[in-house]
């Protein structure tokens, strides 16, 4: 992780990557960090949380690269007169100065400028003489500087200061915040999505730090800008439109943002593809939520069936050419599947656990017509699958792989309800196939 990486942006709000690049270059010539701090305070006043969000990181640097100056000034000077190695230079001590050394070498003197040192170096020595305690809030960033962000995480997260904690954590938003943004200006959203996914927004204090700076650059403009590019190569590049949406669960657990999401991985499906219809997002009301399926039961033990209706897709219903639904019956006795096409219109595959026997059954209005298909036997089964397909302008039904009967209708489904009685069963999984 290079000192430009750390400091230096293509773009930012407020011109802050011409601020910081002008910063580095002061400071890679020498220029002192408290000095280069000033400048950051004087440049910063007034300018928006963004921008201070991302600054958490540049001053938390060079406050450590200071103390860690020091630090070294006096380290070094236990050692005038004796062997020491600075970077890959080895030679006798001469001179301590504030922000260099000089050793006596073989090919001469030579000044070494602290500035040039790796950011972390020097670390053991001090903690090894006293000059810093164990672990402390310089060493989880000057650690972080150094490109080692695991080592430096946990360094920051063990810290008993609570204070010292949060400013590390926001200085590690910062650069992050920085680094989300030179990806974005270089056009690799898909490089920087993972990166968030993989090792950001799944820590919750990440997502707390600075008053929520990174949540709020994920939910206000990360994500417009990664839908946007999932817009922009959908048409041409299903799979990488794709690729970029499946991340979406990993950088938010913002409820409507997800409900969204199946309708925005819709438009990728090619035609005659399934597509499977997140439960989580169905209606509420007389099921119940377990894992990943949904948990239905009649506790009435009557002749009356409980429903379950799903009246709203995340897609247009008019696009779907079929239907396949999972379920688990567990003590049901009865269960219907119904696909509606108008008030009161159902084709129906029904199942009866007792046999079990699946039929093909259907109601026109109020009241049901014309009788109801013969009973199959489908074998008893821990799940059963129900599915509906339009196969050259019929549509046919399906219990596992018996064929209950193919009809024709005159408009596209809008409404599936789950009638069931006396007991309990579980919806596993409905997919649907796009025309």
């Amino acid at each position: 992780m290079s000192l430009i990486l750390i400091l230096a942006l293509l773009q930012a709000p407020d011109d802050l990557a011409t601020f910081l690049a002008g910063l580095d270059k002061e400071r890679a010539e020498g220029a002192a960090p408290v000095e280069l701090l000033k400048k950051i305070d004087a440049w910063a006043k007034d300018r928006p949380a963004e921008t201070q969000a991302r600054l958490a990181w540049n001053r938390a640097f060079l406050e450590s690269i200071a103390r860690a100056n020091q630090a070294r000034v006096e380290w070094l000077t236990r050692r005038l007169g004796k062997p020491v190695t600075l970077g890959k230079t080895n030679g006798t001590l001469r001179e301590v100065k504030p922000d260099r050394a000089i050793l006596d070498t073989p090919g001469g003197p030579v000044e070494f400028m602290f500035s040039s040192l790796a950011p972390e170096t020097g670390l053991g020595d001090f903690k090894k003489e006293g000059l810093w305690p164990p672990q402390s809030f310089e060493e989880a960033i000057l650690t972080f500087a150094s490109g080692k962000s695991a080592p430096a995480m946990r360094v920051a997260r063990s810290l008993d200061n609570m204070s010292g904690r949060a400013r590390a954590l926001a200085a590690f938003v910062g650069w992050e915040l920085q680094s989300a943004d030179r990806g974005l200006t270089e056009g690799k959203i898909q490089n920087v999505a993972e990166e968030l996914a993989g090792a950001w927004t799944k820590h919750e204090d990440l997502m707390e730090a600075e008053m929520g700076a990174l949540h709020h650059f994920v939910e206000t403009e990360f994500l417009r800008r990664l839908f946007q590019e999932v817009d922009r190569i959908g048409a041409k590049d299903r799979k990488g439109g794709r690729k970029l949406l499946d991340l979406v669960p990993s950088l938010t657990k913002t409820r409507d943002v997800l409900q969204s999401l199946n309708g925005r991985l819709w438009t990728l499906v090619e035609r005659g593809q399934w597509h499977p219809i997140d439960l989580e997002y169905l209606p509420s009301e007389n099921a119940k939520l377990a894992g990943s399926k949904l948990v239905l039961e009649d506790k009435a033990n009557g002749k009356e069936t409980t429903s379950f209706e799903i009246r709203q897709l995340s897609m247009p219903w008019n696009e779907i050419s079929g239907f396949r639904v999972r379920i688990r019956p567990v003590s049901v006795a009865y269960l219907e599947l119904r696909f509606g096409y108008g008030p009161a219109r159902y084709h129906i595959i029904a199942l009866e656990t007792k046999g079990p026997t699946a039929f093909y059954d259907h109601a026109d209005g109020l009241d049901k017509k014309g009788p109801r298909g013969d009973p199959k036997s489908i074998g008893r089964r821990p799940e059963y699958e129900f599915r509906v397909e339009a196969m050259n302008g019929d549509w046919k039904l399906f219990a596992d792989s018996q064929i209950l009967n193919t009809v024709k209708v005159d408009s596209d489904p809008s409404l599936i309800p789950f009638d069931y009685l006396n007991g309990k069963f579980e919806l596993i999984s409905i997919d649907v196939r796009k025309k």
